[in-house]
Parts: structure tokens; C-alpha cells; sequence
């Protein structure tokens, strides 16, 4: 639930809040979105990395067009 509804629902015990037609509009994309999200994790194997771990060395040479910042100090 999204913070707008539950404004909607605290404002709607003291006889205030959205309109019904914007509510059910609402609660119609959260269950879309809830629904999409679901049918993702079940693809067999979409749980996998899509290439090979991204290294931290700059190379050699950047181009002209590319600024190399200090690394940060931890």
C-alpha cells in the first residue's frame, strides 16, 4: 500500500478522503503491480547475474571527453 492510501484511509474514518472512482484506481495498479512482480520471480531462472561482475580498474587511458574523479578515501 502506498502512502496516498493510507492518507485516504486515515481521512476516511473521520468522513473525509478520495474520491471512489481515484481510490479504486489506485488499488487497481497496486494489485497490477503486485501481480507483474509476481509473475517475474517465477521465470525459471531469472534469479541469474546477466554477465560477469563489474571490475574496479580504470584502463589505461580514458578518452578526451571523460573526467577520472579521485577515489574515494574510506
Amino acid at each position: 500500500m502506498n502512502g496516498l492510501m493510507m492518507l485516504h484511509r486515515l481521512a476516511g474514518e473521520r468522513g473525509d478522503g478520495l474520491l471512489p472512482s481515484f481510490s479504486a484506481l489506485l488499488e487497481e495498479r497496486e494489485a497490477a503491480r503486485h501481480a507483474a512482480a509476481g509473475k517475474l520471480r517465477e521465470l525459471p531462472g531469472s534469479a541469474r547475474q546477466a554477465g560477469p561482475n563489474p571490475h574496479g580498474r580504470l584502463p589505461d587511458r580514458l578518452p578526451d571527453n571523460v573526467v577520472a574523479f579521485a577515489p574515494r578515501k574510506r
